[in-house]
Formats: structure tokens, C-alpha cells, sequence
């Protein structure tokens, strides 16, 4: 998603968060989790006294956005996941197969279509 923030950037304020032990944060001793990773991110925007967000979520972010959708729907103005990555049986993965299937309209729709909500 790097080559994209640029792009965005150049037309809207972007907020790009570096998750624990990915790009420049270095190592992480914890395993990471979507619990983690949403509640870092939710950190980040309460530091910068932001409401509302539009979310743009790659690969791994892109399950992290719909984590965001389905645990912090409020946080949202907008979800948009252009690439999402599914791993293994975790409790999200029903999650992740329905937006697969090309299931459509909120996260918290896919996540109730997909028996997690």
C-alpha cells in the first residue's frame, strides 16, 4: 500500500500507521493479533483527536479494516479493503471468506452473512 499513500496523500490527509514489527518499528517480542493491531490503531487516532476515518486496507490491512468495521464500525466514516489477507482458522477468517465470496455492503453485514456477528 506504500506506492498508494503518495497518491492519497497528494489529495486528502492521510494517516498512515505502521503496525508493531512491520516497515520502520523494528522488532515486536508479543505476538501480534488483530485485537493488537486495532487497538494500536485506535490509540493512534485518539492521540490525533480524530472522529472519523475513511480506512483503506492491503494485505493484512486490509483485515484490520474490516476488523475496524466489525469492532469499531463507529470509528468509520468509510471502508474500502482493495486486497485482503486471510490467515489460517482464526475467529476472523469467516470474515475474510465471505468478502472473498465478492459479498457485499458493510463489514458488519459480511461478518453477520459469514456466522461471526
Amino acid at each position: 500500500m506504500n506506492g498508494g499513500l503518495p497518491f492519497l496523500a497528494a489529495r486528502r490527509p492521510v494517516i498512515g500507521v505502521e503496525q508493531q514489527g512491520h516497515g520502520r518499528t523494528g522488532g515486536h517480542d508479543a505476538p501480534m493479533s488483530l485485537d493488537a493491531m486495532r487497538a494500536d490503531t485506535l490509540a493512534v487516532l485518539d492521540a490525533l483527536d480524530v472522529e472519523r476515518v475513511h480506512a483503506v486496507g492491503f494485505s493484512m490491512g486490509g483485515m484490520l479494516a474490516l476488523d475496524l468495521g466489525v469492532f469499531a464500525p463507529e470509528e468509520l466514516a468509510t471502508l474500502a479493503v482493495p486486497s485482503l489477507l486471510a490467515l489460517g482458522d482464526s475467529d476472523f477468517t469467516p470474515v475474510a471468506r465471505g468478502a472473498h465470496r465478492g459479498r457485499t455492503g458493510s463489514a458488519r453485514t459480511v461478518a453477520t452473512n459469514s456466522g461471526s456477528g
